[in-house]
C-alpha cells in the first residue's frame, strides 16, 4: 500500500538523516475529511491514457 504523508510530513519523510523511528511515526492513517473519493471514468484503465481525463469524475 502506497504511503500517504500530509504536507508538512514530506520534508521529515525525504530527510536523509531521518532514523526509523522518525519514519516510523508518520505513518500514521490519514485524517478523516483529508482526501475524497469519488467515481471515474474508464480512462484511468487504459495505459495509453495519461491526462487530466483520468481524474474527471464520472
Amino acid at each position: 500500500m502506497p504511503v500517504i504523508l500530509k504536507p508538512d510530513d514530506h520534508q521529515a519523510w525525504l530527510d536523509p538523516e531521518a532514523t526509523q523511528e522518525e519514519l516510523l511515526a508518520l505513518l500514521d492513517p490519514l485524517e478523516p475529511g483529508l482526501m475524497e473519493g469519488y467515481p471515474v471514468g474508464l480512462a484511468v484503465n487504459r495505459p495509453s491514457v495519461d491526462g487530466p481525463e483520468c481524474v474527471e469524475r464520472a
